[in-house]
């Protein structure tokens, strides 16, 4: 029999995006009676509230079945675990408010986990959306592709769980609220459980257009980093040492320290010092690099401009200085985590503070 799925779009200030999300949702090639739409709602300021209220309101009575839950802000973590609570299927998917899914999204999940009784977790393809932005196909390019067909790049837009793996370990780990936390969660699911990539499965996502969201989105991306290496050290001290966590601190730290050290030579007007230290900032310890970033990523560039090889020029740095910036995030997640013992994931409330229903 098709496997039952609940699909639980998060949304947090998504009014530009919103409602094609749920019409894409609404027009997928799945049996309307197996699946159903759970809209979670983190408080948005915006109209994201009524977009979501009427589309609910405009389907009562209809299938598939839909119920719109506002939650007081609490982050992306604590939306998806109140979803998790309301879902009543075989599988529970995932998807952001500012992505669209393909007509046969919930197909392919569904078939990846009818290939396998022992998947737990499938994540799907994700695409860019917004693609008329140069910023967000360099994005794109630096931070998704050069990671596709591992575990780590099983996105949160675009991910599907059996409901019972949700019985077996709790639900996401509330610590994190401007991102979700996936990472832990899953290897916690992967302890007992099998992982699939779904490559047919697909969603476009909207990557930031702004340099300046951008660098913001890799700041909190390191923030959040340190995060995930200490809660994976509180649950796994064995596969995760202390001395791995120390010395992922220090070379973060020092490699901070290079260009910071080398925009003080600036006073004397020291330009190739300068340059020089900046560049091996950037590059020292830099994880792209050391593992063949020019074998890795750099062909994600190429057809970004005419002249072949130009976009590598580009992207490169681009990706250097994300990953720069991703460090900046880890030192001051670092000082601020250092202290943090308690990893809960436990799902207790179904409590919401608005809840529409078909």
């Amino acid at each position: 029999m098709t496997p039952s799925i609940s699909v639980v779009v998060c949304a947090h200030n998504e009014e530009e995006y919103l409602d094609r999300c749920l019409a894409h949702l609404e027009a997928q090639n799945y049996d309307p009676a197996r699946y159903q739409i759970i809209i979670v709602d983190d408080d948005s300021s915006d109209r994201t509230p009524q977009i979501a209220k009427q589309f609910v309101s405009r389907r009562m009575g209809a299938e598939p079945r839909c119920v719109y839950l506002k939650v007081k802000r609490g982050g992306l973590s604590k939306a998806r675990n109140t979803g998790v609570l309301y879902a009543d299927t075989d599988l529970v998917a995932f998807i952001d408010g500012d992505a669209l899914a393909h007509s046969d999204w919930l197909q392919e999940l569904g078939r990846a986990f009818e290939d396998s009784a022992e998947v737990g977790i499938v994540g799907g393809k994700v695409a860019l959306l917004n693609e008329d932005s140069f910023v967000a196909r360099m994005a794109y390019r630096a931070h998704y592709l050069s990671t596709a067909h591992s575990l780590q790049n099983i996105i949160g837009t675009n991910m599907a769980y059996r409901r019972c793996v949700f019985s077996e370990f709790g639900g996401f780990f509330a610590l994190f609220r401007s991102r979700g936390d996936e990472t832990i969660f899953n290897r916690l699911v992967t302890s007992s459980w099998g992982f699939q990539i779904a490559e047919r499965a697909v969603v476009r996502h909207e990557y930031p257009s702004r340099f300046q969201h951008w660098l913001k989105t890799r700041y909190e991306n390191g923030y959040y980093g340190f995060l995930v290496r200490k809660g994976l050290r509180s649950l796994w001290s064995d596969q995760v040492p202390l001395r791995h966590l120390f010395v992922s601190s220090v070379n973060k730290i020092l490699n901070l320290c290079f260009p910071l050290a080398g925009l003080l030579y600036m006073a004397e007007s020291n330009l190739p010092t300068l340059c020089l230290m900046l560049t091996t900032g950037l590059a020292a310890g830099n994880r792209y690099l050391l593992r063949g970033a020019l074998f890795k990523i750099a062909p994600n560039f190429a057809d970004l401009f005419p002249v072949k090889w130009t976009g590598c020029i580009v992207g490169i740095p681009f990706t250097l200085l994300g990953n720069w910036i991703d460090d900046v995030g880890w030192t001051v997640g670092a000082l601020q985590f250092a202290g943090q013992k308690e990893f809960v994931n436990e799902l207790v409330s179904r409590d919401v503070d608005e809840r529409v229903t078909t």
